[in-house]
């Protein structure tokens, strides 16, 4: 007598049903994760690229800046969409203006539901750290997903000596 073997239709509709149920309860939680990851990936470069032009500007004892920038082929800081891009230069001939030879470091590929809003600072489109390390005003940073009110942001915060520390919101 020959053995049969293989699945028969009840178990191949049970296993398909417990499949179901379970991407439709992942699903969900999955978009949110990639968007929390957005979030979460944005204020690091954000953070980074101002503990980076603090450090510089102290190591090389001149003024450096993070500005809005979102042409890397131009020497210039142009615009005040932080969520477009940024550069990061040290003014070595003190002209304040940025040369080819001061830039160290350019990013701009922003994923564009992500915005980030400055408040409180001086200046809208960059924030420049003195020689000391001091920055040349205090503000916050809000990052936040353009398509979710209401849902987890990051708050970036430049103090008054210059530090830099992050903390999660609720966006609005």
């Amino acid at each position: 007598m020959k053995s049969e073997h293989g699945f028969t239709l009840i178990e191949l509709m049970v296993t398909l049903s417990i499949a179901a149920i379970l991407l439709t309860v992942g699903i969900p939680s999955m978009s949110d994760f990639i968007a929390n990851n957005k979030i979460t990936s944005q204020s690091n470069i954000l953070v980074s690229f101002l503990q980076n032009a603090r450090m510089e500007a102290v190591k090389t004892n001149r003024t450096t800046q993070v500005c809005v920038e979102n042409n890397a082929s131009t020497n210039s800081c142009d615009g005040s969409d932080w969520s477009t891009g940024l550069k990061l230069w040290s003014d070595k001939d003190n002209d304040n203006s940025v040369d080819a030879n001061e830039v160290i470091r350019f990013y701009n590929e922003s994923p564009g539901d992500i915005t980030i809003i400055a408040a409180g600072f001086a200046n809208s489109d960059y924030i420049e750290y003195q020689a000391t390390g001091i920055s040349d005003s205090t503000g916050t940073f809000d990052v936040c997903d353009a398509g979710r009110s209401g849902e987890a942001g990051a708050r970036i915060t430049i103090n008054s000596t210059g530090r830099v520390s992050s903390q999660s919101i609720v966006c609005p």
